[in-house]
Parts: structure tokens; C-alpha cells; sequence
């Protein structure tokens, strides 16, 4: 037997997937993890049995366990999303499309002049059809190229578990009785970007089958296609919300989907009165504008907080145009079902947390006691609307821990500064102490936050939306300043702090035990980084006695979960993990080892706003004193 021959049986699985079993053929493991090549080739997911098979009497007579063993994939079935890409028109020689978009155009003008003449036509809306609609011509994706097959059990699977975790933001209404086969043929984008998510949760590099798939698709309906139709929009929306950032602070990719967001909401009119009414509460909003307006409001709030704290106005505008509040009220008024006030509490709480940061940041046109009255005025408001909402609403998992962060902040959110990234906004900057009372009333919230969010279960951490995981990394860093002298308020007790918020035990809880089997899964990862948190901690209360650092300041943020080597991680997780694929910015190399990317870059340049991205200190990062 040569070399290549044994190197190729070496490589072979232990426990042969379901499709190579039933051909009677080798299970050969591929390069890529979780995949066998002959899978691989054929674009199919790739499933293996993880309960014992029933032997050969069990199966002849039955039994009380083999009845509930799933069957087998080939019994279960599986499916191909078949969705439809918009076929652009030939302008050059298609006449009909030029005469049809020089006739829309001019009616389009004709509406116009007949809205400011007679108010009777204030109910229409007018615009140019969209790409999509130039033609009614759409092609099949099956034509194109070849479609991956997907296993009908494992998607019934993730589509449940996609029903709790859209609890954490609800603005897309799901059937109860909905299937695979009922959104494959009635939704597939909005199927395909479900499954791609959720898919993503089991493990951080899990076979990219249907991650592949979506960006695939959305490169081929937004770009090739020019398609911009509501179900791109909440397609995307569900890649944005559940895309664990965290774990890849350099990659680009999730704020290039928001970018895109932006653009369809743009290009659909989402972001102005589309209903153009006089009174907005005067009458019932249809499904499909309750449907747009849900996914305006969840747009809104996603940009209210991850692109306030981490990107800025260098990547999208975060201000607010009064058309948000004019949605959140329809909404408000034309609630269908629990998930609306959910979302309506959400988009109005996110909306305290966008001013405050702004009152905050703006230097250059409010002074520290202008900035001090400014968020007291937001205090009082935000006191009115818990007051104002519905007890279950506000005790819901998303909207308790959005309100509690929101209350933290407007106590002592004057500590940090947002955005975290490198602008010419955020180098001038400055942060300031609050009010010595502000400060011990938040550490006791901060506490209570820490309690709330360490009794949670795993499910709900998987259901973590980017602002979630946002707000817990915001909370982490305030708790690591208040355990520590602070330079700026000398008269503050940190050590009395620190024994009130105890955040050496909420990250020993958070953080994985010694005895723990190695996972790749995302909480896992999640759980890995807050226990560099916890070792970055345990430093400072080593220094805390000793002689001052000399070590760069962090202006801004300084993010705590930031380790100087991680080589402990990487030599255990490099055992298991291999490359990623995705997208990347385009200075980043490609095809790297997965904790080298995600942990080494963050470990390299995440949160530091002192200099270039990159251009830190490994070893002080967080060592300093100062905030």
C-alpha cells in the first residue's frame, strides 16, 4: 500500500453518515470538519446517527425504545430551498421595458402634482417600480447551479429551536403550525437565512452548508438580481441579529449585512411614512404594512446599539428620524400578537440608550452639567415608561434585560465613551464621573444585572441577540472600572464596589469548569471568553497592591475580555477546530486557523481607540489604572 492510499484510509470516519451506509460505500472524511467527502461533493448535508441502531429482533418485532428512535434520513425525507432570482430586463433591446419605465415615470410625476392639489389622494403612495418589478421574468436557482440538499429532520429541529430564541426580537410572525415545506414554498430566503443562524449556534465551525447557501443567495437576488422585497429585508435581518460578533470582532461581514439592510429599507421607503395618512391612528394597518413596519422597528433598534457602541456614524446613521417613533406608535396600535409589544418595548427603551450615549459623546455642544441634566430628564422618562408598559412585556427576557442596562447606563454610563472604533469623532471624546451617589446605586444594579444574566439558561444565552451580547460586554467593562480605584473620583470606595458586585463570582459561574468536555459550540466559545475575563481580573487584584504599571490607556472603552496570549486556549482548541470560511475584511489573511482569527484578533486590536487597530499592547491592555 502506497503512502497516498494509506494517508486516504487514515482519514476514514468511525461512524459512517447516513447516505454512505445506505450506498454500501466508504465514509471518507473531508477537509472540511463534520463533512465526509462524498457529502461534500454532492452539496448534502451531512448527518450521522447518534443513538445506537435497534438490532435485527428490534426491528423485526418492535420495542417500546425503537418506536421513538428517529428513522432514517432516507424515510425522513429531505428537501431543496428553490427560491426564485429576478431575471434584469435587456434594456438594449427590449423597447416594451423602456416605453413601460418612461410611462411609469411620467405618472409617477402626474401623482405627484395631484397629491399637493387634491388632499383626497393623501391615502396613495407613488414611486418607481422597483427592479424587481420591471419585469415579471424570474429564473429558478436550480437553472443556475446545483442546489444543496438539506435533511428534512434536521431542519424541523432548527426551525423549532428558532421559535424560542425569536422571542429575544420578534419582529418576524411565524404560523404556529409552520413547516419546512410550508416556508420552503412560501418563504425560502426568509427559511434559508432561519436555518443558516440557528445552524450556526451548534457549532462555531459547523459544516457551512447553509451559510454558503445564503450568501450565495443574497449575492445573486440583491447584486445580480437588483431584487428589494421585504423578504430579503427580514432575511437579512435574521443573519444580522443572531451573528455572534463577539467571537469575530475583525470580520467585517456583519456590518457590511446592515449596510445592505440599510439600502433595502431605502429603496422600499420603509424609512418615511409610507402609509401617508393624516392621522397614523385613524385606521387598521394591513398585514403586509404591519409586517414592514416590524421589520423597520427591529432595524432600528439593532443600529441603536451595536453601531452606537461599536461603529459609529462612520458606517450607518444612527440618528432617529420621527418617522421611528410614528412606526413604534402604529405598532403600538395595531398589536396582533405578544411579540409586538415585545418589540414595541424594545424599540422605545433602545431609543434612551442611543440619547444618552449622544449626551454623552457630544462634547463639543453640551458641558458636563448640560450632559448631567440630560440624562436625568431620560431617567424620569425611562421611570414613566416602565410604569407605562405591561408588567409580562417588560419582564420578558429581552425587555428586563434591556431595561436594567438602560438604568445602569443612565447612572453611570458617563464612564465610557462610544463609538469604540477609531474615528475622528470618538479621539475627542472625554469621558467624566458621575455624581458619587450615581455610582453605588448603579454598582448594586450592576449586581443585580450580573445575578439575573448567571441564572439564565443556556437556551436563552443561545437567543442573545448582537445587542445582548453588546450590552453584556458594556456591563463587564463598568464592572471592571467601579472594582477599581477610579483616578477620576478619588473619593469613590472601589473595595466596597468590588465586594458588592462580586465579579470574580459571576465570572468563575459564567466561565467553563476544569472538568468540562471540549465543545465547539458557540456558547462554549462565549463561555471561554468570559473566562479570559475572569484571568485578566485576577491580575488587576494582583497588581492592586503593588507599585503603579506604566501601560497605555484605553481613551475610550477597553474591552476586559481582551487576553495578552491566550495559549492555554489555543493549544486546547486547536485539537479541534480547523479553518473557517467566510467573509473578511480585505486586509485580513485568509483561511486561518479558527481561535487564531477570532481570538488573536480580538486579543490584537479589539476596542482599542488609541491608535490603529492593531496597535496595542497585549500584555496591559486593561493592566492600567486608569479608565
Amino acid at each position: 500500500m502506497n503512502l497516498e492510499a494509506r494517508s486516504r484510509n487514515s482519514k476514514r470516519n468511525s461512524t459512517a453518515c447516513e447516505y454512505c451506509r445506505a450506498a454500501r460505500i466508504r465514509c471518507q472524511a473531508s477537509e472540511q470538519q463534520g463533512v465526509c467527502e462524498r457529502c461534500l461533493a454532492l452539496k448534502r448535508e451531512c448527518v450521522s446517527r447518534t443513538r445506537p441502531r435497534p438490532r435485527r429482533w428490534e426491528r423485526k418485532w418492535g420495542t417500546r425504545d425503537s418506536l421513538s428512535l428517529p428513522k432514517s434520513p432516507g424515510h425522513l425525507g429531505t428537501f431543496r430551498i428553490n427560491y426564485t432570482v429576478p431575471v434584469k430586463a435587456d434594456l438594449n433591446n427590449n423597447f416594451e421595458t423602456l416605453r413601460e419605465i418612461h410611462n411609469q415615470a411620467l405618472d409617477t410625476l402626474l401623482i405627484e402634482e395631484d397629491l399637493f392639489d387634491d388632499s383626497q389622494n393623501s391615502g396613495l403612495s407613488f414611486g418607481l417600480l422597483s427592479p424587481t418589478s420591471l419585469s415579471s421574468q424570474s429564473q429558478s436557482v436550480s437553472d443556475i447551479w446545483r442546489q444543496p440538499l438539506f435533511d428534512m429532520a434536521s431542519a424541523e429541529s432548527l426551525l423549532s429551536t428558532f421559535k424560542v430564541m425569536v422571542n429575544y426580537l420578534p419582529f418576524i410572525v411565524l404560523p404556529d403550525n409552520s413547516s419546512i415545506s410550508y416556508l420552503a414554498a412560501t418563504k425560502p430566503f426568509t427559511l434559508l437565512s432561519i436555518l443558516t443562524v440557528v445552524s450556526g449556534l451548534s457549532m462555531v465551525q459547523k459544516h457551512a452548508l447553509y451559510d454558503d447557501e445564503f450568501r450565495k443567495a443574497l449575492g445573486l437576488k440583491y447584486v445580480s438580481g437588483g431584487e428589494r422585497s421585504l423578504e430579503l429585508l427580514q432575511g437579512l435581518l435574521i443573519y444580522c441579529t443572531w451573528y455572534p460578533f463577539h467571537l469575530r470582532p475583525k470580520n467585517g461581514q456583519l456590518v457590511h449585512c446592515l449596510r445592505i439592510a440599510a439600502d433595502l429599507i431605502h429603496d422600499l421607503r420603509l424609512d418615511e411614512d409610507f402609509l401617508m395618512m393624516r392621522d397614523p391612528l385613524g385606521r387598521e394597518v394591513t398585514e403586509d404594512e404591519l409586517d414592514k413596519i416590524r421589520a423597520y422597528v427591529a432595524y432600528q433598534y439593532l443600529i441603536s446599539t451595536y453601531i452606537v457602541v461599536w461603529r459609529g456614524e462612520r458606517d450607518l446613521p444612527t440618528k432617529r428620524p420621527p418617522w421611528a417613533s410614528t412606526a413604534i406608535n402604529i405598532l403600538q396600535h395595531n398589536v396582533q400578537v405578544d411579540g409586538d409589544n415585545t418589540l414595541v418595548a424594545l424599540g422605545r427603551l433602545s431609543s434612551f440608550f442611543s440619547d444618552a450615549s449622544k449626551a454623552i459623546s457630544e462634547r463639543d455642544t453640551n458641558t458636563v452639567q448640560n450632559s448631567g441634566m440630560i440624562l436625568i430628564g431620560l431617567e424620569q422618562q425611562h421611570q414613566d415608561l416602565q410604569h407605562s408598559m405591561n408588567y409580562l412585556t417588560m419582564g420578558s427576557g429581552a425587555t428586563r434585560l434591556q431595561a436594567m442596562f438602560v438604568d445602569i447606563f443612565l447612572d453611570c454610563g458617563s464612564l465610557l465613551a462610544f463609538p469604540v472604533a477609531t474615528t475622528s469623532f470618538s479621539s475627542k471624546i472625554t469621558c467624566f464621573t458621575p455624581p458619587l451617589s450615581k455610582l453605588y446605586s448603579g454598582t448594586k444594579k450592576i449586581r443585580a444585572l450580573l445575578d439575573y444574566v448567571g441564572e439564565l439558561e443556556d437556551s436563552s444565552l443561545l437567543s442573545f441577540t448582537i445587542n445582548d451580547w453588546t450590552r453584556l460586554i458594556v456591563i463587564l467593562t463598568l464592572s471592571f472600572r467601579l472594582s477599581f480605584p477610579l483616578p477620576l473620583c478619588p473619593d469613590f470606595d472601589s473595595a466596597c464596589a468590588r465586594s458588592e458586585l462580586q465579579l470574580d463570582e459571576f465570572l468563575s459561574k459564567m466561565s467553563p469548569s476544569a472538568d468540562a468536555a471540549v465543545s465547539n459550540d458557540v456558547l462554549s466559545a462565549s463561555r471561554a471568553m468570559l473566562g479570559l475575563a475572569k484571568s485578566k481580573y485576577n491580575r488587576r487584584l494582583d497588581l492592586l497592591g503593588g507599585p503603579p504599571t506604566v501601560a497605555p490607556v484605553s481613551r475610550v472603552f477597553g474591552c476586559p475580555v481582551m487576553d495578552g496570549s491566550l495559549r492555554t486556549y489555543v493549544e486546547q482548541w486547536n485539537r479541534n477546530l480547523t479553518n473557517l470560511s467566510g467573509w473578511s475584511d480585505t486586509g485580513e489573511p485568509h483561511n486561518l486557523p479558527l481561535f487564531h482569527d477570532v481570538w488573536a484578533t480580538m486579543t490584537m486590536g479589539w476596542g482599542n481607540t488609541s491608535g490603529k487597530p492593531g496597535d496595542i499592547d497585549e500584555e496591559s491592555v486593561y493592566t492600567s489604572p486608569h479608565p
